[in-house]
C-alpha cells in the first residue's frame, strides 16, 4: 500500500491495517494460520492470498461498517430525543423568567426581552423541526441490522464449513472447494451490499427541509408559545402604540434634517465645481493676457487688434473675478448653514 489514488483519505493507511488484522483473524479461525503466526508470513499462492483477502473485505470489513454505523445512528437518536426532553423542561421556565422580572414602566427591556426571546425560541423550533425530518429520514437502523445479519451468517457459515479443511495436502494452496465457496461468499456479499446500497439511497431520495416555510411556521409557534407562557405582570401592548408614534416622529425629524444636509452638501459641491472651473479659466486667460503684454510690448507700432483683444481679455478676468468673489461668499454662507445643522443633528 505504498501508492494509493489521489482521491484516497488518509484514513485508507488504517483500514489497509484493519483489513490485515480481521484476515489474520479470520484465517486463524479456519485454522489456516495458528495462534503465533501472522498473515504476511503464510506461505500460499498469490491468487489465493488475494481470495482470501477479498473475502475478508467484502464480509468482515462490511460488517464493522455497519455495525459502527449502527452504534452512530442511535447516538444520533439519543442525543435527538435528550435534546427534545430538555427543550420541553427548558423553554416555558425560560419564558416564564425572563418576563416576571420586568419592571411595569421599563417599556424598552420589555420590547428587547420579546423580540430576543422570539428570534430563539424560533431558531430553536426551526433546528428542531430540522432534526426531526433528518432523524425520521434516516431510518437506516434496520437495514444496516439485516446486512449485517446477513453478512454475518455468510462469513459464519464459511468459517464452520471448511474450519481445518481449507488448505490441500500441500499446505500451499486452498482447496478447489473452500476456493469455490469463497468466491460464491463474495457473490452473495455484494448482493447484500447492493441491496442495502439501493434501500439507502432511496430512502434518502426524500424531498428536501422546506427553510422557509419551516421559519414562517417556526415563527408563528414561538410568538403563540411566548404569549401564553409569558408572566402576567409582562405587558407591553398598551406602550407599543405610542412609542410607534414617537420614534415615526423622530424618524421624520431626522429624515428631514438628513435631507437638508445633503441637499447643502449637494449645493456645495456643485459650488465648489464651479468655483474651480471659474479658477481654471482665470489661469487660461491670464497666461493669455501676458502672452499679449508681451508680444504688445516687443512691437515698434502697436497692434489695435492685439490691444482690443487684450482688454477683451481684462474684462472676462474681472468678470470671472467678481463671480468667483460671490461663489466664495455663497459657499462659506452654505457652509455655516451645514455647520448648524451638524450641530443639531448631534444634539
Amino acid at each position: 500500500m505504498k501508492r494509493q489514488y489521489s482521491f484516497n483519505t488518509i484514513k485508507d493507511a488504517d483500514f489497509y491495517d484493519e483489513l490485515v488484522k480481521q484476515t489474520e483473524v479470520f484465517t486463524e479461525r479456519i485454522e489456516i494460520i495458528s495462534e503465533d503466526d501472522n498473515w504476511a508470513e503464510l506461505d500460499i499462492l498469490k491468487k489465493d492470498r488475494e481470495l482470501i483477502r477479498s473475502f475478508t473485505h467484502e464480509t468482515i470489513m462490511n460488517i464493522i461498517w455497519y455495525k459502527n454505523k449502527i452504534r452512530k445512528e442511535n447516538v444520533y437518536r439519543v442525543f435527538y430525543n435528550v435534546l427534545t426532553i430538555l427543550l420541553i423542561l427548558a423553554v416555558p421556565f425560560v419564558i416564564y423568567y425572563t418576563t416576571d422580572h420586568v419592571h411595569k414602566n421599563d417599556w424598552d427591556m420589555g420590547e428587547k426581552i420579546t423580540s430576543i426571546v422570539t428570534v430563539i425560541l424560533t431558531f430553536i423550533f426551526a433546528i428542531h423541526k430540522w432534526l426531526t425530518a433528518w432523524i425520521e429520514k434516516r431510518n437506516f437502523i434496520s437495514s444496516f441490522n439485516n446486512a449485517k445479519i446477513e453478512l454475518q451468517n455468510i462469513l459464519f457459515r464459511i468459517e464452520n464449513d471448511y474450519r481445518g479443511v481449507a488448505l490441500d495436502p500441500s499446505g500451499k494452496a486452498l482447496t478447489t472447494a473452500f476456493r469455490t465457496a469463497l468466491h460464491s461468499g463474495i457473490s452473495n456479499a455484494r448482493l447484500v451490499l447492493q441491496e442495502e446500497t439501493k434501500s439507502y439511497f432511496a430512502k434518502l431520495s426524500n424531498p428536501g427541509f422546506d427553510l422557509s416555510g419551516s421559519l414562517i411556521s417556526s415563527s408563528s409557534s414561538a410568538k403563540k408559545m411566548f404569549s401564553q407562557l409569558k408572566s402576567e405582570r409582562f405587558k407591553v401592548e398598551d406602550w407599543r402604540t405610542e412609542f410607534k408614534d414617537n420614534e415615526d416622529k423622530k424618524a421624520k425629524k431626522e429624515e428631514e434634517q438628513k435631507s437638508n444636509v445633503f441637499d447643502l452638501r449637494k449645493e456645495i459641491l456643485a459650488s465648489q465645481y464651479k468655483y474651480q472651473e471659474i479658477q481654471n479659466r482665470i489661469i487660461d486667460l491670464g497666461a493669455k493676457e501676458a502672452d499679449l503684454y508681451d508680444d504688445l510690448e516687443q512691437m515698434t507700432n502697436k497692434d489695435p487688434k492685439l490691444e482690443k483683444q487684450l482688454e477683451r481679455i481684462q474684462n472676462q478676468l474681472e468678470k470671472l473675478e467678481s463671480s468667483s468673489d460671490q461663489l466664495t461668499i455663497e459657499m462659506k454662507v452654505k457652509e455655516a448653514e451645514l455647520d448648524i445643522l451638524m450641530k443639531k443633528e448631534v444634539l
